[in-house]
């Protein structure tokens, strides 16, 4: 009977990925979208995006720009601090360009697959049991650049309290060392070699603005927890 069951699960979770993407796929036929983003410039919306977004919707499918790391609003989000500082010509010109492409980003998300998640509780159980379980490789090498931009952005004036709650809480500091300097390698390749440059831009940042909170707020501990969690990434992205 637990064979069964566990059969039964794996069968389950095998199917929603593929159910989604058939579903993808018959709502872009049917709006007459066959658009990818290497055929439009990405600061123009895809024709029939809106289309497409109301078919998945009525399928039971729902955007959430978290499933899609490369194509968040925090890609292209200007920092406030660097935008106050322009003139006030540079800056609305600059705030006028930045609204365009978060519209096109918008557009771009309702025409990704990965973009959308199920809209029920139990599907999106799944969909999260789904992703834990079969992490790829290569999704561990992108997060582990996160994993890099959030210790190039470590606040140095708590060094040594996050190295002892480090060692706290088992994880030596020499197990975070060689984090960077894989995590540069792997930069090079999504970006020259797998054209996967905005996804890992957008990883980087996020590393880094992750860090950038924790250290204004004093988290030594939420560094800390956050560093430990990089060294399971770091092991999966080599294949350890």
């Amino acid at each position: 009977m637990n064979r069964l069951l566990v059969l039964l699960f794996a069968l389950l979770l095998s199917g929603c990925d593929g159910d989604q993407k058939q579903q993808f796929v018959a709502c872009a036929l049917e709006a007459g979208q066959h658009t990818s983003r290497r055929d439009v410039p990405a600061n123009f919306p895809p024709p029939g995006s809106d289309a497409v977004e109301e078919c998945m919707r009525a399928h039971g499918y729902e955007l959430n720009q978290d499933q899609c790391p490369a194509l968040r609003d925090d890609v292209i989000r200007p920092d406030p601090a660097a935008l106050a500082a322009l003139g006030e010509k540079l800056r609305q010109a600059y705030t006028d360009d930045t609204e365009k492409r978060l519209a096109a980003l918008a557009a771009w998300r309702k025409a990704e697959p990965t973009c959308y998640e199920p809209t029920g509780w139990f599907a999106k159980r799944v969909l999260q049991i789904q992703k834990w379980r079969f992490r790829s490789r290569e999704d561990a090498q992108i997060e582990l650049i996160e994993c890099a931009g959030f210790q190039s952005a470590m606040p140095a004036n708590l060094g040594s309290a996050i190295y002892e709650e480090l060692k706290r809480i088992g994880t030596p500091p020499v197990d975070i060392q060689a984090i960077p300097a894989l995590a540069n390698a792997y930069v090079s390749t999504y970006t020259v070699t797998k054209g996967r440059g905005a996804e890992v831009n957008a990883r980087w940042d996020k590393g880094v603005t992750a860090a950038k909170k924790m250290g204004e707020q004093g988290d030594v501990r939420g560094i800390a927890k956050y560093l430990k969690s990089c060294t399971g990434t770091f092991l999966d992205a080599i294949g350890g």
